[in-house]
């Protein structure tokens, strides 16, 4: 059995703009004319000329085209209002030092949370207006102490939701402005013309499966349809925030026996997100078979934030793994993360063969060098 693994990498690699920076960027756009009326033509040319420059050009031209349509699209409606006064929004519009990757966006988001400490009655005054993470919440000024340190905890989670939110739109913009334009063909992972027969994705988006699993490409690398498990959820611009079930929060920092004594910010962690929103998880039957399997990572930086999926799947028996990277660079941090992962001794024995075992992970280079983790 065949399992590819994707990360964010891979949507880059077929030109997606699918990066942290790209999401803001559209963000920020989108926040300079909130307030402009939809007929105001004028007004938001140059709002959206002013606030694009770092915007794809498709993405830039879609904006441009929705002058005064704005309300013809109810996606840009929905994110219009989400965009105002967002906590987390505000936030990292104002960080300059964040990497383009979401696994520096969720450890910025780590960071900040790390930084809330449940206030004494002499600080709560400042604390509700600016908090020591940098996040600006309010709460009503009678409400103290441990109530004050709750309120704020669900009012910053609520303002993740949302961010969410506008994630998932900004993708199902993007899969539409690029339907026609995905069409760069990885054969990395389809040498030989061999069948993926199934597909974990890291992703929100199916690119995956819009590419290789339908129409006339797929017909040339796969035989009968491919077993998708999207382990994050995935992109669905027909609900709304109540309905959202994308994963986009932070690993468990803690120790085991912190894990259970200190649940505050529980919600804000991909594991109880998994299971609160009941993500898919196909994947472990898939590696609870008695078979063979081959499992290629493409545009994955195996970063500590998925280390509980990752352990399962490289260490799982009869498994020969392929990490995909772009460059050197890329393979230095991929190595440094899964030391992090699996630690020093199983990574030795798996990418090494010592133990006795043969050797069971490898690493390829890309054949283009596109970007992909």
């Amino acid at each position: 059995m065949r399992v590819l693994v994707v990360g964010n990498g891979f949507d880059l690699a077929h030109g997606l703009p699918t990066t942290y920076t790209d999401c803001l960027n559209f963000l920020r756009a989108l926040q300079s004319v909130t307030g402009i009326l939809n007929d105001n033509k004028e007004f938001y040319f140059e709002a959206i000329n002013k606030n694009s420059k770092l915007l794809k050009l498709e993405i830039k031209e879609y904006l441009k085209k929705q002058c005064g349509q704005i309300l013809d699209d109810s996606r840009l409606v929905e994110l219009k209002e989400l965009v105002k006064n967002n906590v987390w929004l505000e936030y990292f519009l104002i960080q300059k030092k964040i990497g383009k990757g979401w696994i520096d966006f969720e450890t910025e988001i780590k960071m900040a949370l790390m930084k809330l400490n449940k206030p004494s009655d002499s600080s709560v005054l400042k604390y509700k207006i600016l908090n020591d993470s940098g996040l600006k919440v309010e709460v009503p000024i009678h409400i103290t102490g441990d109530e004050c340190y709750r309120m704020i905890i669900e009012a910053l989670y609520k303002e993740l939701k949302n961010f969410t939110r506008c994630l998932e739109l900004y993708l199902c913009i993007c899969m539409d402005v690029y339907a026609c334009k995905i069409d760069t063909i990885k054969e990395d992972f389809l040498h030989d013309e061999k069948r993926i027969d199934k597909v974990l994705s890291f992703n929100y988006t199916d690119t995956y499966s819009r590419l290789y699993n339908k129409g006339p490409i797929s017909r040339l690398y796969n035989k009968e349809p491919t077993d998708f498990c999207y382990i994050h959820g995935k992109a669905d611009q027909e609900r709304r925030v109540q309905g959202n079930t994308m994963v986009l929060g932070i690993d468990d920092y803690l120790s085991e026996e912190e894990q259970r004594k200190d649940l505050d910010l529980v919600a804000f962690k991909k594991y109880y997100q998994r299971i609160f929103n009941q993500t898919d998880y196909n994947y472990v039957k898939w590696f609870e078979r008695d078979e063979d399997r081959e499992l290629i990572i493409y545009g994955h930086s195996l970063d500590v934030t998925d280390g509980d999926v990752l352990r399962k799947l490289l260490l799982a028996p009869r498994t020969k793994t392929r990490i995909y990277y772009h460059d050197q660079i890329a393979n230095a941090k991929q190595i440094e993360n899964l030391i992090r992962v699996l630690g020093p001794d199983d990574l030795n024995k798996l990418a090494r063969g010592e133990g006795g075992k043969g050797r069971s992970i490898e690493f390829a280079k890309t054949k283009q060098g596109d970007q992909t983790n």
